[in-house]
């Protein structure tokens, strides 16, 4: 269970700034919860995923997260390139709300400010994903193989 304040560290080099691999990376997580959840992915300077924070637990139709809290825990670790994950729990193929849009504009500038880089902001729904940044929705691959993907650095 995913529970507020849980820190994951993937086993497999998964690209962060790919919404595709963050889904198969943290969509099996999501899927089937019955309440939202919000997902904070730091990155390494190869935008590779580090670690996964649990940042809030919300309800059925929202989570929330202060900004203030988010940027700490880029700061405290060091990493200041991240992506923010959501699901919205029942929906086949997400599609964000207009404060999903906001949220990510809020935190895009925040970061600019502090010299951090917002590189997505994804939605995770039943079937699908829906990165904001990169434009659009996208289906569901498999997990992720064992031993990851394959990237030169």
């Amino acid at each position: 269970m995913l529970k507020q304040g849980t820190i994951l560290k993937p086993d497999v080099r998964v690209r962060g700034d790919d919404p595709r691999e963050v889904d198969r990376l943290v969509g099996p997580l999501l899927r089937g919860m019955a309440y939202e959840r919000l997902l904070l992915l730091l990155l390494d300077p190869v935008y590779c995923v580090k670690q996964v924070h649990v940042l809030g637990v919300g309800n059925e139709f929202w989570v929330t997260c202060s900004i203030r809290k988010l940027f700490r825990t880029v700061l405290l670790n060091r990493l200041h390139r991240f992506v923010v994950v959501h699901n919205h729990p029942g929906q086949t193929i997400p599609s964000p709300s207009v404060p999903d849009v906001a949220y990510a504009r809020r935190l895009e500038q925040g970061a600019d400010v502090l010299g951090l880089e917002l590189v997505d902001s994804v939605i995770i729904g039943e079937a699908g994903f829906f990165s904001i940044f990169q434009g659009g929705p996208g289906v569901s691959a498999p997990h992720l193989p064992e031993g990851g993907t394959e990237h030169g650095a």
